[in-house]
Formats: C-alpha cells, sequence, structure tokens
C-alpha cells in the first residue's frame, strides 16, 4: 500500500512531468499517477506499419529559455533536432511557402516521437501508469485521493495536470476549492478528429507542414520527414475544431474517408488512397481561450495547484513552462 507522500502529481503530460522533475530534483519526495499506459498526453506516438507516427503534437518550438536548454540537451544526444523553419500555407486551391500563421521560428522534433520529450522528463521519477482519480478529499493539513484501482494514495500538496474541465470536475463540491475552480472552468478548448496515412510507395513531398485554410482541415505534417529510416511516406492531418464537433460521433471509417480526400485535395491525387489510415479524436485538442495566469495554487496548509497549456500559452512549451514554475512556486511554499 503507497505511503503518504510529499507531492502527488495527477497527470503525467509534459506540464505534470516538468512539475514533478523540479519537485524532485529539489529533494522533495513525489509520485505521478496517469491513467492512461504512457506518458505524454498530447505528446502521443504510435508505432503503424513498422514505423512511429505523432498523431498529438507535431513539433515544438522554444521561446522559453529553460524548455530551449532541454532541446539542445535532448538535441546533443540525438533525440531532439531541429525540424522546419518555414511551413507552407494552402488556400484557395493553392499551395504556398509562409502565410499568415508562419512564425519563422525553428520547430523542433523526435526521430524516435513526440513521446520522446515525456519519457525523458520522466526518468526517475516515481510515475504509476493505468491509475484514474476519482476524486479529491481533504484531511488535516493533507489530500487523500480515490483512485481506480484503489490505491489509498494521500499527499501534503496536490497537484492536477489536467486539462482544465478535467481539473474543475475533481475540485467541484470540495470545501474551499470554489474559487480554484471558477477560475479553471474559464479555459475552453477544440477537439480534434486527428488522422495518420501511408504510403509506402509515393515520393516524399518538399513540404514539412501545411496551414490549411477552408474546409475540414486545419494543418497537415508530412510526419516521416522527421524519421532517419522512414518506412515511405506518413502524412499526419489534424482537422478544425468546428468540424470536429460536427462530426464527432461520426463512424470512424466515415471520418477517414473525409480526411483522406481533403488531404488528397492539398498534395495531389496520389494521397486519395492510402495503404494504411488510423483515426485518433482528441476531445482537448488545442486551447481556444486560456488563464491569465502562469499556474493556479491554493489550499493553504494542503495546497492544491493547477498547471497546464490552459495557463501558460496554448502550446507545448507553454505547458512545460507552467509545470515548471509551478514546481517551484511549490518547493518555495513546501520548503
Amino acid at each position: 500500500m503507497p505511503s503518504r507522500q510529499a507531492v502527488v502529481v495527477v497527470g503525467a503530460g509534459v506540464s505534470g512531468l516538468a512539475c514533478a522533475r523540479v519537485l524532485a530534483d529539489g529533494g522533495l519526495p513525489v509520485v505521478v499517477l496517469e491513467q492512461r499506459r504512457g506518458v505524454g498526453g498530447r505528446m502521443a506516438t504510435r508505432r503503424i506499419a513498422r514505423t512511429v507516427v505523432d498523431h498529438g503534437a507535431q513539433y515544438v518550438t522554444a521561446g522559453d529559455p529553460g524548455f530551449a536548454a532541454l532541446l539542445r540537451r535532448l538535441a546533443a544526444t540525438g533525440l531532439a533536432e531541429p525540424w522546419a523553419t518555414r511551413l507552407h500555407r494552402y488556400e484557395r486551391g493553392r499551395l504556398a511557402e509562409g502565410g499568415p500563421a508562419e512564425s519563422g521560428r525553428v520547430r523542433w522534433a523526435f526521430p524516435d516521437g513526440m513521446t520522446t520529450l515525456a519519457e525523458q522528463l520522466a526518468r526517475g521519477l516515481a510515475v504509476h501508469r493505468q491509475v484514474r482519480v476519482t476524486a479529491i478529499r481533504p484531511a488535516r493539513r493533507s489530500w487523500e485521493l480515490a483512485t481506480v484501482p484503489e490505491g489509498g494514495w494521500a499527499a501534503r500538496a496536490l497537484v492536477l495536470a489536467l486539462p482544465a474541465p478535467q481539473a474543475v470536475e475533481l475540485l467541484r463540491g470540495v470545501t474551499g476549492m470554489g474559487e480554484l475552480a471558477g477560475t479553471a472552468s474559464r479555459a475552453a478548448y477544440d477537439p480534434c478528429w486527428a488522422l495518420a496515412a501511408g504510403y509506402p510507395d509515393a515520393a516524399p513531398p518538399t513540404w514539412r507542414g501545411v496551414f490549411v485554410g477552408g474546409g475540414p482541415l486545419s494543418f497537415l505534417c508530412h510526419d516521416s520527414s522527421k524519421r532517419h529510416d522512414p518506412a515511405g511516406t506518413v502524412l499526419v492531418a489534424h482537422a478544425t475544431g468546428a468540424w470536429t464537433l460536427a462530426h464527432w460521433d461520426d463512424d470512424p471509417a466515415r471520418v477517414s474517408g473525409e480526411l483522406v480526400a481533403a488531404t488528397a485535395r492539398v498534395c495531389g491525387s496520389w494521397a486519395a488512397v492510402p495503404a494504411w489510415t488510423s483515426q485518433r479524436r482528441w476531445s482537448y485538442a488545442q486551447v481556444r481561450e486560456g488563464v491569465d495566469a502562469p499556474w493556479l495554487l491554493g489550499g493553504g496548509h494542503a495546497p492544491v495547484g493547477l498547471c497546464g497549456d490552459w495557463c501558460e500559452g496554448a502550446k507545448v512549451e507553454g505547458a512545460w513552462r507552467s509545470g515548471d514554475r509551478l514546481g517551484h512556486a511549490l518547493l518555495e511554499r513546501l520548503g
């Protein structure tokens, strides 16, 4: 039976792992609970048809100095690489370099998949997978957690590194958590149907990624361009939030067919007949409206912290920064 911890972090996405990393490096005992089998959240990678495919986040940028330093350390061992500096735009039937959504900043990727970042942050941490937190209860200067499977978890401090609606669900009805829950409830997300499609015999496109204007797609990624030895050409298509909502309950085969057709309109007829497809439906894919705070912290003598990309900007580096800063704030609070 697990014993009482200094800190329990709920959620092994980038934000939760960044927070746990700071706490562990600062000498505080910390446990991470993750309801899925893998770590990383939307930094998600699958192995399909002899290759790895990123079906969540496609790349990261590094405007934050701390996050940039982390990427440089990973690059020194070959785990991260600069991937693209200029992306393309498809609008009104034309494909061109650049466009309104193009920042010109370096995009980083991971040859072994985007999950690499989370796996590296998790190294040496006590991460318990397939543990779902169903309720939190205040106790005397601590928190007790109800989980499936049952684990008897308790901690001096609690971190909810979750999409805002999931954090709000755990906080709702807990004495003294109304203000924290109310602030988090202001965050809003767009969902996303994501499609991966493989073309073993197709020549790879010359572009790395395309922002798509109009139609069901928002972004199209040349995923196999991130791999050192790709098994053919692999494309990943992300649908817009509006299209995803309209087709949320559609049969996956129908969704796949419509997204393949949209991909072919951008790429050409060769993309209309993939050898394989794989789809994933993301409920909390993109932050549409965040909260104007780097993290949220309450709870008095038994602190509760909330962190995520909905606090620090709707990007992977924002999620990392939010967790990293909350970790340092908790170190100061807990001494």
